[in-house]
């Protein structure tokens, strides 16, 4: 009855009834503690549910469930797991463990179970990549596993990379029939003239991508109308004409949802003769594209708009510097491509600069939020470890590109709003109450005086006045952390960041299955057929699980290169900024290596320490000295764990501002 939804437990030996089931759907996440909570699918203005390990009912992490939702105390939102929809997990890594009866596996991921039984041989003590054969639940209360590889234990950076590869259960190969399916992809033809599709071949599109970029997903045009606005083409590859829904391809595609963007490697979405061959808009090649014509007045209004399946020839491949260079954002530098050769398309090129800077001063007076916060890249030797760290510079050229996708993906977002129609719309939520109210005690905390307010626009204003600023960065990084997950929805709902009332993501179907789907959605619109929504809440659905995944690997492969390059620095003192506080101790950011660090407090050894309810400040018992959000310190590195992403250091003491 309680897997029924019928009872719910309310003690050891007692059960009540649910008289108004509430079943929702959402994603588990577990705790290292052994409980989670489940981030519920499309319910705006609502925090997570709470699960304890006894309403699991064999659900594990990352587990799409459906619960029965209750309150457990007035505004304590908890539930009890009724069944597990999807299951989420499905390698991981983890040590064997033998016994004179049995062996199993205890995952590296503390947050799947501690014991998982072993099928098949291996070595007390081995390092292995296992995959799930039955998960636990009725008939199987304890999960089986098979051996898919076996690490070396001293592993550096590419071997520790695949661990987080299978830890996650990143696809990493595609099958046969996947890539036989690629190969036989024909080259695109000249469409006939009776055809639906546009020729645009005479238009002089360019892209712009980053120096290593292997596929080119997008490429722009502009030219200047007589009434001083602007005529703007955003053309991107045409990945639905190869791809046709429940093919090899699509459903390899579909599982992936992303391409994975690692230090050293890609994990793409899409076989290469797709990624880098047929749907990349390479220069001096006839490629299939849709493409969005802006008309643009002189203020930054867009008057009309047009889409359309077009064949481009894409005339100019350039890099963001190159770019910059050629249109005098930056100081010249050296490139492959002279100023000779792109000089038919620098009055394109300065068309789209000027159209898109007018868009973004549109778009600053209506208000959007716009965040510094520089993230640090890594730098890779040649035998594949980490020779150092940067942040990446960006400049203008960045932001044209950025602003002329915008302007796509808002057009093409209205195409689906102004027909009354679902799509796969990207929505991003205002900030929680409880993230407003933290941030704005850390703002005072750092002493800046920021008014009050819940809208993206003076929000930025106010960041925008502490440029400057020591801490300007902190600040900008503690507002990022307040902020709600963007998510994929099939309805339309604003986007708080951007400041847009409907948005989705149409530019990049190379690498976002979202932006495929919404390419498949047009082609039925302008082809007049039916319009099937029948499956886009479950592709918003998959796309935003597949998306906090991808995001995690991203994140522990950062993790795990920076403590792999702090490793060099183990017992050395550095400067640092304290950049959080906890229950526990406080982090800290080494500003000469741009890398992080975890003080606990019982490594605080001139006085016990006590941290504030508003986790802004620590403050010594005995001595009443503190330590606050924003500090400058000296640090010592004590310990670096590379399996665990994890630094630790000792404070040395705060820096003075004379010195």
């Amino acid at each position: 009855m309680v897997a029924l939804g019928l009872l719910r437990r309310a003690g050891n030996r007692r059960y009540v009834r649910v008289s108004v089931p509430n079943m929702r759907v959402g994603t588990l996440t577990m705790t290292r503690q052994g409980y989670g909570f489940v981030a519920l699918e499309s319910a705006q203005g609502q925090g997570d549910v709470y699960i304890t390990g006894r309403a699991l009912r064999g659900a594990m992490h990352r587990d799409r469930v459906e619960i029965n939702v209750f309150e457990s105390r007035p505004g304590k939102l908890e539930g009890d797991v009724i069944r597990v929809i999807e299951r989420g997990t499905h390698t991981f890594v983890g040590f064997v463990h033998q016994a004179r009866k049995a062996q199993w596996i205890t995952p590296r991921d503390e947050r799947l179970p501690d014991r998982i039984r072993l099928i098949g041989e291996a070595t007390h003590g081995q390092l292995i990549a296992a995959r799930f054969i039955n998960w636990p639940g009725p008939g199987h209360p304890v999960a089986e596993a098979e051996i898919v590889r076996v690490f070396a234990q001293d592993g550096r950076a590419a071997e520790e990379t695949e661990i987080v590869v299978y830890d996650l259960g990143l696809p990493m190969q595609f099958s046969q029939a996947t890539l036989a399916e690629a190969e036989a992809l024909p080259e695109p033809e000249p469409p006939p003239p009776e055809s639906a599709r546009v020729d645009l071949r005479d238009r002089l599109f360019f892209t712009v991508d980053p120096q290593s970029a292997r596929d080119f997903d997008d490429a722009v045009y502009a030219e200047r109308r007589e009434d001083g606005g602007w005529r703007l083409s955003v053309a991107v590859a045409d990945v639905s004409h190869y791809i046709q829904p429940d093919s090899d391809i699509d459903a390899a595609a579909f599982e992936r949802s992303f391409s994975v963007y690692l230090p050293d490697r890609v994990l793409p979405m899409l076989p290469e003769r797709l990624s880098a061959d047929l749907c990349s808009l390479r220069p001096n090649v006839d490629r299939y594209a849709m493409v969005v014509e802006m008309s643009i007045s002189p203020d930054g209004e867009f008057t009309s708009y047009n889409v359309m399946a077009a064949m481009i020839r894409s005339r100019l491949r350039l890099s963001y510097d190159r770019c910059a260079d050629l249109l005098g954002l930056v100081k010249p530098a050296t490139s492959s491509v002279d100023a000779d050769d792109a000089e038919p398309y620098l009055e394109a090129m300065r068309a789209v600069l000027d159209v898109t800077r007018t868009l973004r001063r549109r778009r600053q007076k209506k208000g959007y939020l716009a965040l510094d916060v520089p993230e640090a890249q890594v730098t890779l030797a040649e035998d594949g470890d980490v020779s150092g760290l940067h942040f990446y510079e960006r400049h203008e050229a960045h932001l044209m590109v950025e602003d002329a996708m915008l302007a796509a993906n808002v057009c093409v977002a209205d195409f689906f709003v102004a027909r009354g129609l679902d799509s796969v719309f990207r929505t991003h939520g205002p900030p929680p109450e409880s993230g407003l109210d933290r941030f704005f005690l850390q703002m005072r905390a750092l002493d800046f005086n920021l008014p009050r307010t819940e809208s993206a626009g003076p929000l930025s204003a106010g960041l925008g006045r502490l440029k400057g600023d020591r801490n300007f960065w902190l600040a900008n990084m503690l507002l990022l952390r307040a902020m709600a997950r963007a998510e994929y929805t099939p309805k339309v709902d604003g986007h708080f960041g951007l400041g847009f009332e409907a948005y989705l993501h149409f530019t990049s179907p190379i690498r976002r299955y979202s932006d495929l789907t919404v390419h498949r959605l047009i082609k039925r619109v302008l082809a007049a057929d039916e319009y099937d929504d029948s499956e886009l809440e479950l592709i918003a659905a998959h796309c935003s699980r597949r998306e906090r995944i991808v995001l995690d690997a991203e994140r522990e492969v950062i993790g795990l290169y920076k403590a792999l390059y702090m490793e060099q620095f183990l017992n050395e003192e550095l400067p640092a900024i304290i950049s959080g506080i906890g229950k526990n101790g406080m982090f800290i950011h080494f500003t000469t290596t741009h890398c992080d660090a975890f003080i606990p407090i019982a490594d605080l050894r001139d006085d016990w320490f006590d941290v504030d309810e508003n986790l802004t400040m620590l403050v010594g018992r005995h001595t009443g000295n503190r330590y606050c959000l924003g500090d400058r310190i000296m640090a010592q590195v004590t310990e670096v764990s590379v399996s665990k992403r994890r630094v630790t250091a000792r404070s040395l003491g705060p820096i003075s501002d004379s010195s």
